[in-house]
């Protein structure tokens, strides 16, 4: 049977060889993934290669013990002007480490930070050729500035020292020039803050029409928060953006990628608020100037056409008088004319007037004969008929008023006969009655209530007992 070992034990052989086969510390060349300074003071790493395709091919935990990391860390800052930090590339001297509990992992005793600078001198190049392959590099820069750059988009940290340095030295200036500046914060150093400022620029872009200008601005740091704007996607993003921006990120001697591709960069972001002072002052000196050249051209013009126009006048004058004068005579000449004219007009009229008064007199008192004598011819006529129809219509009238006596109810009573009642309605046929109900008979001298029997109606009449 093979030898059977404990897990501890092989764990031991593990070291032992080990540490036979790295008895000495080695360089390294790999990736800071994460990194963690404990409280302790020990700094904690895991580092990782990655292959072509950015895939992590190999993955090892590493230790900076206290001691060590108290001295690599001020001088990996003083040699490079940045911070370890995760995606920077390190040459680092280890000792192989493999614990029986923990496992491998790696004891970092120096670093080369000739390296780190290296390597990310070679990674801004590749950037900024890549921009450039890609003919984005000069976007922005080719885009129209305004002539007045008053409403100003900006991007920072809203506890920034910088935003505030910026915000007074615009509001405040000697000019009492008026800006509008609407604030998107982000996040302006660490991993993520390349991100946060690109989703800042996508909530400026929605609006953009609204602004004549993006400033991105942060105050001073350490060189290793420059790191973020040696991003790719956020350069890129900077050179596809609609309207011109501006940064000032507060470092005088590093220039970022994104200061390389942006419309204009300033050391600090006071430098970029005095040059929107000075560029709003230049153009309003600019319009003061145009007006003073155009009251001038209006003063020039209007002196111009007030001597013409006195010009014009004096030579006008005599030309009005002599055509007033011409137009005067004529109207005179009308007038006389106008004044005979009427007269005789006035004249013919009254004389056809007078002869039509005394046609129409005469017409009328032939026409006022002649209906007199109509009149009496129709007067003798009615008197004629009267005379003969009014004995006849007396005589028939008698006659009516005689027959309408006969027809009285009350003289047919006296007659013999009677009236019966149901109700208010006199009874004309036997339909109206049924048995056992009651009607009223009147006659001359009274009425008598009568109940009835049984009815029955004559033959032929349709009705039965």
């Amino acid at each position: 049977m093979e030898t059977q070992l404990s897990l501890l034990e092989l764990n031991r052989q593990i070291r032992s060889l080990l540490h036979e086969r790295f008895p000495v510390s080695l360089w390294v060349v790999a990736e800071i993934s994460e990194i963690n300074q404990h409280r302790s003071g020990h700094c904690y790493l895991e580092l990782v290669e990655k292959n072509q395709l950015n895939q992590v091919v190999a993955k090892s935990r590493a230790t900076i013990w206290s001691r060590t990391f108290r001295m690599l860390k001020p001088y990996f800052e003083q040699s490079t002007g940045m911070s370890l930090a995760a995606e920077q590339k390190v040459l680092v001297s280890v000792s192989v480490e493999f614990h029986e509990l923990y496992g491998h992992s790696l004891n970092i005793l120096d670093i080369d930070p000739n390296y780190t600078l290296g390597d990310h001198t070679r990674r801004r190049k590749e950037i900024i050729e890549k921009l450039r392959n890609e003919g984005v590099f000069d976007m922005n820069r080719e885009l129209e500035l305004p002539a007045f750059l008053q409403k100003i988009a900006l991007i920072s940290s809203s506890t920034a020292a910088g935003y505030g340095d910026f915000i007074d030295q615009l509001h405040r200036n000697q000019y009492g020039l008026r800006f509008e500046t609407k604030l998107f914060p982000a996040t302006m150093q660490g991993d993520k803050s390349p991100q946060s400022i690109m989703d800042a620029m996508n909530l400026v872009y929605e609006s953009e029409e609204n602004f004549d200008v993006l400033v991105i601005i942060r105050g001073g740091g350490s060189r290793s928060d420059l790191i973020t704007f040696d991003d790719y996607e956020l350069a890129y993003h900077c050179t596809q953006f609609p309207i011109p921006i501006f940064t000032g990120v507060g470092h005088d001697r590093d220039e970022s990628i994104v200061d390389m591709v942006v419309y204009s960069a300033f050391k600090t972001p006071t430098a970029v608020a005095e040059f929107l002072i000075q560029h709003q002052h230049q153009h309003q000196l600019k319009l003061i100037e145009l007006e003073d050249d155009l009251l001038q051209v209006i003063r020039e013009r209007m002196a111009f056409e007030k001597n013409r126009l006195v010009r014009n006048s004096d030579r006008l004058v005599p030309q009005v008088q002599s055509i007033l004068q011409r137009h005067k005579h004529r109207l005179q000449v009308l007038e006389t004319l106008s004044l005979s004219a009427s007269r005789s007009s006035l004249r013919e009229q009254q004389n056809r007037i007078q002869h039509a008064a005394s046609r129409l007199q005469g017409a009328n008192a032939l026409h006022t004969l002649r209906q007199r004598n109509k009149l009496d011819q129709y007067q003798n006529r009615l008197q004629e008929v009267s005379k003969r129809t009014l004995p006849f219509q007396l005589q028939r009238l008698q006659s009516l008023q005689h027959r309408l006596t006969l027809l009285d109810p009350v003289q047919v009573i006296k007659r013999g006969y009677t009236l019966n009642y149901q109700g208010n309605n006199i009874i004309t046929s036997i339909s109206q009655l049924q048995t056992d109900q009651a009607f009223e008979t009147v006659f001359k001298d009274g009425k008598v209530v009568s109940k009835i029997l049984s009815t029955k109606p004559f033959p032929n009449s349709g009705k039965s007992d």
